[in-house]
């Protein structure tokens, strides 16, 4: 049950957050823990079983660590026991493929079906493991609110992978209030907007020219084909961000932000710091800063963020594409660091470059991010630069119905809506006062319903980062 689903957003949602309202804390913690359960169980009927586990397993470790014997031997136990479920639901076959094709053995895979969501709620709970050995944060001794804290609904399935010390508070007091519902449920429907009239849409587009191959496309199609994933990435995962973070203000709870308008970034070393900031934050956190981060010279620190990166490129994914995605972006903020690439210097007016350069490098990185294989990356790259610029009958035929009016209109919202003029316009109504508060609630119902009539003519609406 995907939140961009007429039964989500029509039943289940209202359904649970009015039943909600009436309960005390105790019994609201229980409620909707089992309405977290039971909507995960929705999906994944039998895998429910391995978040359960996970959640019993990280419990009970991070109570005799939190006892003070033997923590170092506990915690060492509980990340494995978070990678091992990891490896053998994620990286099994992608590591029984590559171990096949270097050594020429014929080793049977495995098929497994990756549950949905596992990247995400096993870091969450490998954090609060961590932290209780530590000594960053208490532990936790009911086992009903931890069980809420890794799996709560609106971020289990696709993040923000939020830390424990992020949301205690809430999980031991907490108030719904009516201010706090109404900015919820606007910050739900600017996600549900960007996700079914922002990204949906435009992976129209891309799904044709991809499906095309690259050898069938020249330069221009081919750089619109990846210009436009990197446009239907954020506003699918950010959209999908907004969603949990606006139902997290609906029940109380307050998930951290994690996007900062990527897309106006001067460097990609900015660019990071602004985009999935909860799993950099969590790398950094628990792997480059342990690691010795920049403190141990500069041949250390570009070895440790070439591995940092190498283990996000896996976390997106078991492929080499995602490798050597991630790959791609280390190279490219290498020349950043070391000024070979002077983009960190740019100020004021010469800024410009700088965002000129993020979305070159991007774009060019979204390509292994997209493609199905390397084979097929390649096919792109190669339109990219060596595709020329004439085009053929059929590819004029395929500009002409992929940049439809329609299209073109959303692509141009769409750069809007990535830009700075959704603050300054937000401000604007602030200083409008409670005209400005009826004028939002007016737009944020119509943006429902603008939702709704594409829910329900809807025949496009995958969610991408619940492969992750």
């Amino acid at each position: 049950m995907v939140f961009s689903s007429l039964i989500f957003t029509g039943m289940f949602l209202p359904i649970v957050y009015l039943v909600n309202l009436f309960l005390p804390l105790k019994l609201s913690n229980i409620f909707l823990l089992a309405a977290s359960v039971f909507l995960y169980a929705w999906g994944e009927p039998v895998y429910v079983l391995i978040l359960l586990g996970c959640i019993a397993v990280n419990y009970v470790l991070a109570r005799l660590i939190a006892r003070g014997n033997h923590k170092k031997l506990l915690v060492t136990l509980a990340v494995i026991a978070n990678l091992a479920v990891l490896i053998v639901f994620k990286y099994a076959d992608f590591l029984i493929n590559t171990v096949n094709g270097l050594l020429g053995t014929h080793i049977p895979l495995t098929h497994i079906v990756m549950p949905i969501g596992i990247s995400f709620f096993t870091f969450q709970a490998m954090s609060y493991v961590i932290d209780v050995y530590r000594d960053t944060c208490e532990v936790q001794p009911s086992l009903i609110k931890f069980a809420l804290y890794v799996s709560f609904f609106p971020q289990l399935i696709a993040g923000p992978i939020v830390k424990y010390h992020e949301i205690e508070a809430n999980l031991n007091n907490r108030h719904v209030e009516l201010k706090a519902s109404a900015d919820g449920l606007r910050r739900f429907a600017i996600g549900l907007g960007k996700k079914m009239l922002l990204a949906n849409v435009i992976s129209t587009m891309v799904d044709k020219l991809y499906g095309m191959g690259g050898a069938s496309l020249n330069a221009p199609l081919a750089w619109i084909a990846s210009l436009g994933y990197a446009l239907q990435i954020y506003f699918d995962f950010s959209g999908y961000s907004d969603m949990a973070i606006g139902m997290g203000k609906m029940f109380g709870f307050t998930i951290p932000e994690n996007f900062n308008r990527p897309f106006i970034s001067a460097s990609l070393k900015e660019f990071w710091r602004r985009w999935h900031i909860s799993l950099s934050s969590w790398f950094k956190n628990y792997l480059y800063i342990p690691m010795g981060g920049s403190r141990k010279g500069k041949l250390r620190t570009h070895f440790n963020k070439l591995f940092l990166f190498f283990l996000m490129g896996l976390w997106h994914g078991a492929s080499w594409n995602y490798v050597l995605w991630a790959m791609g972006f280390t190279f490219f903020m290498f020349l950043e660091n070391t000024g070979i690439v002077p983009v960190l210097k740019l100020k004021g007016r010469w800024r410009w470059l700088g965002i000129v350069w993020m979305h070159f490098c991007h774009t060019l990185m979204v390509v292994l991010f997209r493609s199905e294989n390397l084979p097929d990356a390649g096919a792109l790259y190669r339109a990219m630069f060596a595709g020329g610029w004439r085009f053929t009958v059929a590819q004029k035929v395929c500009l002409v119905d992929t940049l439809t009016p329609y299209m073109l209109l959303t692509i141009a919202v769409a750069v809007i809506v990535c830009s700075t003029l959704p603050e300054k316009f937000s401000a604007g109504l602030d200083r409008l006062g409670r005209g400005g508060e009826a004028l939002r609630m007016v737009m944020t119902l119509a943006l429902l319903g603008c939702c709704v009539m594409a829910l329900v003519a809807q025949t496009n609406n995958p969610f991408i980062y619940f492969r992750f």
